[in-house]
């Protein structure tokens, strides 16, 4: 579970503390997007200029296509109806009956299905589902849909697991079904199943395939978001009966963090290969190929030979020769669950994989100290196989293990009886050393040997009960803020429970505390600071920009610290281990190219060439003949500079055969002398035509107007496609400058291609003289009960580089507010704080809240903050209170 919840709250912090800028622009541009965070991505619905002004920005890494492509191919996909035969061929071939017999169904696992849906209510899969008690269905945590556009009998978002194909209904019965009677088609009857929808009509995406392992790293309500995700429900192992081709499409990585994210908190992912045998190398659709992942081949069953259309290895696709499958089971003619609530015959590596996910789920409930440790399970599986010679696709030489058979054909029976069981117990508290106090959370993990270990954590009392196999371990607590202890020779014996207390040492405390400021002013910001090392949740400066943090000694932490304010970038920073108190600041630059941040403006000259004429102050002058710049894209070229709308163009190609250019585009003189920094940026695509002259773009700067001499800052002379934007350090040319003139030259071009040129920008992002309110906290919410008066308490600080005066104000309530000051006179860099009461009505039922937003307006800018206050109604009824006056008299 640690595991788990280490991998869901790293990324996701890491996530929220990086796309918000790009989240913004995107809602304030009105366009449909997903953020995802599994993989640190926002999933877009836009057009071409979307997509080129994203690909220019410098908090995008890169843009990846998000093409709908076909799940793996069978090479019997018309379902075929089958009798039923008690316990199908293929889950007596892997031996499972024989496990069953030993008492191990899969019971307290958990299976995850991401496929094209499922029947949940068929009946070989109802009793197995995790969101049935028996009497209702809930299906939050369990189901989630990751189709969010109508076109299939599921529709979109469906709130209930639902299969508008069959195919995921019949792996998952593979995996775990069973009817109770007759129809014994699973391999872990005993294991729960959830389920993630991520085809629609057998159709899917990276975005939809990416969307359910992420649901699957922790899982949520529906219609609820992954900021609900709870890592505690994830499944033990999934099942992935699908490939995203990289011939359609799909990038070859793709996936690849979501399946490491995967692995990392403990799920194992278990994938079909693919059915593009029987030639060599053909295991190339994602996740299949990943090392990550354990990839399963088709047998048959009945011959115990390897399907031919089942894919092999080695993987090329990506460069590494990675062995692929790793085992093989069976997956032709196997009999499954069908909708509705029938059974069907399907063939192929989709019907080989569940058997192995159902194994493993097989495995973990018989011997749990194997269960989320995914390196040793493979381990056991792969020597456990029946081994299997082939060269087929492997160096001259080698047999075994091959890219064949992998390691050979599933045996789990024998996997089972390779790992020693559960035959004693470890139980005891871990106290604190100093006060005797429970510590939660403790880890406690016993080690003798590779099959012999096992972990737990402590609960809220301090205990743990571990248990073990027999032998002699060494055990070892650990918990935040106390120093590790490790006990040596510590006898089990077996059909006992040994009691072992142990007791942690507190380590040392110190204060990190220091302020977050402007890089280049120096003036306090709101920020939000991430600690991975710490378990708390991140911290938030107060409104002078200071904070303070106590943390425990010995430890390495990473400090992220973010502005709560757009236009300013992130910075991170190794801190410790800690041996004293200590001073942290963090100066976050501001993202200049952007120049948003509060308290900045652009000083010099912008175009975005957004007219169809030359703009004013702009000339063009042509050397040779009168071809040259334009704006009104005589050629109908699209923008390919990464800018939107207009653009300049030196169109060769358009110009025609024979026709010469020389030509300049030259911007108005500037003056720059104010500024002590100057940088040029400019978006831009030049495509190059190599069998003609040898056409120029140059970059020239004059400081002395069009008189020059002109001093060359960019050239190329080979191709140089954009999207691209560049940006040159004008600085010691031409700051504290007066006459500066730039001019970008094309010229040896007869007959060639072209060069764009959109959004120029010249001049630097400076300081303004404006007062900035700040408020903090930006949102804050309370829970009373009715007649009660609830305070805030808010802060408020100027910024900016003069007095000013703010006016606080409410709007949106329902509950009676107050707040002092009304206004606040603030001297540049002062602060205050700002109180806020609410009054909760008497007459205020139960879930019932009020929101209120308080506005903050100086001489130029605003700041708001949002206070919700819920109010509790606690079981019982409660009077008004009766004060001493209101008693009656006595009567005689």
């Amino acid at each position: 579970l640690e595991k788990g919840r280490f991998v869901y709250k790293t990324l996701y912090d890491k996530a929220q503390a990086t796309q918000g800028p790009i989240l913004k622009w995107l809602e304030e541009r009105g366009i449909e997007h997903r953020a995802y965070y599994i993989v640190n991505m926002i999933w877009v619905k836009a057009d071409r200029e979307t997509a080129l002004a994203l690909a220019a920005r410098s908090d995008v890494a890169q843009l990846e296509g998000n093409p709908h492509v076909r799940s793996i191919p069978e090479p019997n996909s018309a379902p075929e109806p089958a009798a039923p035969g008690a316990v199908e061929l293929g889950i007596n071939y892997t031996k499972a009956p024989q496990v069953w017999a030993m008492g191990y169904t899969g019971q307290g696992i958990v299976v995850g299905g991401q496929d094209t849906g499922i029947q949940w209510d068929h009946p070989a899969l109802k009793p197995h589902y995790r969101g049935w008690n028996g009497v209702t269905a809930n299906h939050d945590y369990n189901w989630h849909d990751s189709i969010h556009v109508a076109g299939s009998s599921c529709g979109a978002d469906s709130p209930a697991p639902c299969d508008d194909d069959g195919h995921g209904t019949h792996t998952i019965g593979t995996a775990i079904g069973d009817d109770g009677g007759s129809n014994q088609i699973g391999m872990a009857p005993g294991a729960k199943f959830i389920g993630c929808r991520n085809m629609n009509n057998g159709v899917g995406t990276p975005a939809t395939y990416i969307e359910c392992f992420e649901f699957f790293l922790a899982p949520y309500p529906v219609g609820g978001s992954p900021a609900q995700g709870n890592p505690d429900l994830a499944p033990d192992v999934t099942n992935n009966s699908w490939g995203c081709p990289p011939s359609e499409g799909c990038a070859v990585n793709s996936l690849l963090l979501a399946v490491q994210a995967q692995r990392a908190a403990g799920i194992m992912t278990v994938a079909s290969a693919g059915n593009s045998g029987p030639a060599c190398s053909t295991t190339d659709d994602p996740p299949s190929y990943h090392d990550e992942v354990y990839t399963v081949g088709n047998i048959s069953a009945s011959t115990g030979l390897i399907s031919s259309s089942s894919s092999r290895g080695p993987a090329t696709i990506d460069g590494s020769g990675r062995l692929k499958p790793d085992i093989t089971a069976p997956g032709s003619g196997v009999r499954s669950a069908y909708p509705t609530n029938s059974y069907a015959s399907l063939s192929g590596t989709s019907m080989a994989s569940p058997h192995v996910a159902g194994a493993v789920a097989l495995l973990w409930s018989a011997r749990p100290q194997l269960k989320n440790n995914i390196d040793l399970t493979e381990q056991i599986l792969n020597q456990a196989a029946d081994h299997v010679s082939n060269s087929t696709c492997d160096p001259v030489g080698t047999t075994w293990p091959n890219n064949t058979y992998g390691y050979g054909r599933l045996d789990i029976k024998a996997a089972v009886d390779a790992v020693p069981a559960y035959d004693s117990t470890l139980a005891g508290a871990v106290t604190d050393a100093v006060n005797a106090a429970p510590i939660e959370n403790a880890a406690v993990l016993a080690t003798a040997g590779l099959t012999r270990t096992g972990s737990t954590t402590t609960d809220a009392t301090g205990a743990y009960t571990l248990p073990l196999i027999n032998g002699t371990y060494t055990v070892s607590a650990a918990a935040y803020g106390y120093e590790p202890a490790q006990i040596a020779g510590v006898s089990l014996i077996s059909g006992t429970t040994t009691t072992l207390n142990i007791t942690l040492t507190p380590t040392p405390f110190y204060t990190v505390s220091g302020a977050v400021k402007d890089a280049l002013t120096g003036r306090p910001l709101s920020a939000t600071i991430a600690i991975t090392g710490y378990p708390g949740s991140p911290i938030a400066t107060d409104s002078s920009g200071q904070y303070a943090v106590s943390l425990a000694e010995g430890v390495t932490y990473t400090f992220h610290a973010v502005a709560n304010v757009n236009g300013y970038g992130s910075i991170s920073r190794t801190v410790g281990p800690l041996i004293a108190d200590r001073v942290e600041d963090f100066y976050l630059n501001i993202d200049a190219d952007a120049c948003v941040a509060p308290g900045y403006a652009f000083a010099g000259v912008y175009q975005a060439f957004d007219s169809l004429t030359p703009p004013p102050g702009w000339q063009v002058i042509n050397n040779v003949g009168s071809a040259g710049w334009s704006f009104n894209n005589p050629g109908g070229r699209s923008n390919l500079t990464g800018g939107a709308g207009g653009f300049a163009i030196a169109d060769s190609d358009h110009a025609g055969s024979g026709v010469s250019m020389n030509t300049e585009l030259r911007t108005p003189v500037m003056d720059l002398s104010a500024l002590s920094a100057v940088t040029l940026t400019f978006k831009t695509d030049f495509r190059y035509y190599t069998s003609s002259l040898a056409e120029v773009a140059d970059v020239d700067v004059s400081v002395n107007g069009a008189a020059g001499p002109w001093t060359n800052v960019w050239r190329k002379t080979t191709d140089y496609r954009g999207p691209k934007t560049e940006t040159l350090d004008l600085t010691a040319l031409a700051a504290g400058q007066a006459n500066v003139m730039v001019r970008f030259h094309y010229y040896n071009a007869v007959f060639e291609w072209w060069w764009q040129v959109d959004e120029v920008r010249i001049g630097s992002c400076t300081v303004v003289q404006a007062g900035v309110p700040l408020l903090t906290p930006a949102a804050a919410e309370k829970t009373g009960l009715p007649g009660e008066t609830l305070t805030y308490t808010l802060s408020m600080s100027n910024t900016g580089n003069f007095t000013d005066t703010f006016t606080v104000s409410a709007a949106g309530h329902l509950f009676p507010t107050s707040w002092w000051p009304l206004t606040a006179t603030l001297a540049a860099g002062a602060g205050r704080d700002l109180i806020v009461t609410v009054t909760i009505p008497l007459t205020a039922s139960g879930d019932l809240s009020d929101t209120a937003q308080i506005g903050l307006i100086g001489a130029t800018l605003s700041a708001n903050s949002v206070l919700t206050t819920r109010v509790l109604w606690p079981y019982g009824i409660y009077l008004p209170v009766l004060r001493h006056g209101d008693l009656p008299e006595a009567q005689d």
